[in-house]
């Protein structure tokens, strides 16, 4: 099988709102205190979600606090990872199944809110779009792909503003069941994506709802109409796509399933893959599958790049040759002339 094509793989390494560096913050790790100590997002609007019960109760519960509250964990240890709640809920067995399906509920709002409010503002206007992925799109030719296990939409909007060869409706890798709000002019009739973008963890610009047969439907917002927190629940009974590691979510996992195929055929065929702040632990399954085979060139660009760890963890799966950056900058530096 000749190799042709490149991979881009972005993980939580790759999510930060430029441009200006007061103003980036980390997406993927560390939310309540991000959140706490940002200008970026309204506080009664993740308070919202924090304050709903039972969701509140379990916070007390286990010592975790109040959120911007100066004194509490939540607001003071940026080592807490939102998506721990999910399989700490999940292995709780003083809250029976129904509080339980309450409160992962109110998680995937929290996501949504937390990331939605700070990139909200920066969505409309090109010029306001993160630099870092608007330079990753200057390197996308036809036939590459963006695997990104992120759930914002950073990189779809470098996309939609900079990439002719990506539409969002046909660049996700699967047929979206419906379509809301605008587009640009430039993106307005719907053709054939010759980039995919493929985002296993869903995205905040994704919803579902069940169909009239139990099936899990997907929506696609759009720019104009897009991610702008709503009061919940949403329209239509449609919430927040977010694929998170919670085992009550058969119906995403299908989803997950289906776009990490996808992604392993991508990178089986790919000439070379670039990993860009993913750190590749070892109980990630998912990453050792769709990698399994992969006998092209490995790029990553990660700060601990060239440490033992990072190093063993890659040797661990199989990579003993590849070429390195201390991160996304310094690889787009080196790679754009």
């Amino acid at each position: 099988m000749s190799k042709r094509g490149i991979v881009y793989l972005l993980g939580a390494g790759a999510s930060y709102i430029s441009p200006s560096p007061e103003a980036r913050l980390p997406l993927q790790k560390g939310f309540f205190a991000c959140i706490a100590a940002s200008n970026f997002v309204p506080q009664e609007m993740a308070l919202e979600g924090f304050m709903q019960q039972p969701f509140k109760q379990w916070l007390h519960r286990k010592g975790y606090g109040e959120p911007y509250d100066p004194n509490s964990r939540l607001t003071n240890d940026f080592k807490i990872n939102l998506e721990e709640f999910y399989s700490e809920i999940e292995r709780d067995n003083g809250i029976n199944n129904d509080e339980k399906a309450g409160i992962l509920k109110i998680l995937d709002r929290i996501i949504f809110e937390s990331i939605s409010v700070p990139i909200t503002a920066l969505r409309n206007d090109p010029h306001k779009s993160c630099p870092n992925h608007r330079a990753l799109v200057r390197l996308i030719k036809p036939g590459h792909t963006i695997l990104n296990f992120n759930y914002d939409s950073l990189a779809d909007d470098a996309l939609l503003h900079f990439c002719p060869h990506w539409h969002p409706v046909t660049g996700h890798g699967f047929k979206f069941d419906d379509v809301f709000g605008g587009a640009l002019p430039n993106k307005a009739k719907v053709f054939q994506s010759q980039v995919m973008l493929l985002k296993p963890h869903g995205s905040v610009t994704f919803r579902y709802k069940l169909g009239d047969s139990n099936e899990t439907l997907i929506r696609l917002v759009g720019l104009i109409k897009g991610i702008q927190p709503l009061h919940m629940p949403m329209a239509d009974g449609w919430e927040p796509f977010i694929v998170a590691p919670s085992t009550s979510k058969s119906g995403h996992d299908r989803y997950m399933k289906n776009i990490l195929s996808l992604a392993k055929r991508k990178i089986q065929r790919a000439k070379k893959v670039i990993v860009i702040g993913y750190s590749f632990p070892r109980n990630d399954l998912h990453i050792r599958k769709i990698f399994k085979g992969f006998k092209g060139d490995l790029i990553v660009a990660n700060p601990s790049w060239d440490s033992e760890d990072y190093r063993a963890r890659l040797n661990d799966m199989g990579f003993d040759k590849y070429n390195g950056f201390r991160g996304f900058e310094e690889f787009l530096q080196n790679s754009i002339g």
